[in-house]
């Protein structure tokens, strides 16, 4: 799940074979090597599985988009560089926090079948105060720090409620907190459980934006 890839309702991305798209920039278009892909076999099996959770005895909508968004397929790339296991893209659906949550929660069986969620975003995500090489304002730190030790406690309700209760949480995010928000999604598949421990195997800044990759398990 990544918020490139949007929608209203909820719905899948192609099944069929994985093609890369080049949805970038032209600035990082340029520093893509010429006929980099990610060519992962068909996954209609793993989408008749999330309709089964999801549709409500009904199949997902299926997206337009013919291929994987770089924020999908990129990650993707360095922990599975053979592209040899089924990927399916999941829509980011622009529903209130609590009900994102709630889809993980519908999601969690996948986690006793091998399956992994991923969700690509960002703990920060202010581009127009990007500045390459600049230090991390306090804002992001502040942001990161505060989502850390959520996570760190397992404190759903306040990721949940992030708006009210995060430090300078319409600085870290001043768009539609999107690239916060798959956390969220993750979050409900994770515990689902009952608890998950988080850790950050990456962690760090470049100037606004948060390096901090999540694990839970």
């Amino acid at each position: 799940m990544t918020p490139h890839f949007g929608s209203r309702r909820l719905e899948v991305g192609a099944t069929g074979p994985g093609f890369a798209m080049y949805d970038l920039p032209e600035g990082i278009k340029r520093r893509i090597p010429l006929g980099l892909t990610y060519a992962t076999p068909p996954s209609g099996a793993l989408g008749a599985r999330v309709d089964a959770l999801l549709g409500e005895g009904t199949p997902l909508p299926r997206g337009d988009r013919g291929g994987f968004d770089h924020t999908t397929w990129m990650p993707l790339k360095c922990l599975f560089p053979d592209a040899d296991v089924p990927m399916l893209e999941l829509a980011y659906p622009y529903v209130s926090e609590a009900e994102a949550f709630k889809i993980g929660r519908k999601l969690a069986p996948l986690r006793d079948e091998g399956i992994l969620f991923v969700a690509s975003g960002g703990m920060t995500h202010n581009l127009a105060a990007m500045e390459i090489g600049a230090n991390p304002p306090a804002y992001a730190l502040e942001f990161d720090a505060w989502a850390s030790e959520r996570l760190a406690t397992e404190d759903a309700d306040a990721l949940i409620d992030w708006r009210t209760k995060a430090p300078a949480a319409n600085l870290a995010h001043p768009d539609d907190g999107g690239h916060y928000r798959v956390l969220l999604v993750a979050m409900g598949v994770a515990l689902a459980g009952g608890t998950a421990r988080a850790t950050f195997p990456i962690t760090g800044f470049e100037a606004t934006m948060s390096k901090r990759s999540v694990e839970l398990a």
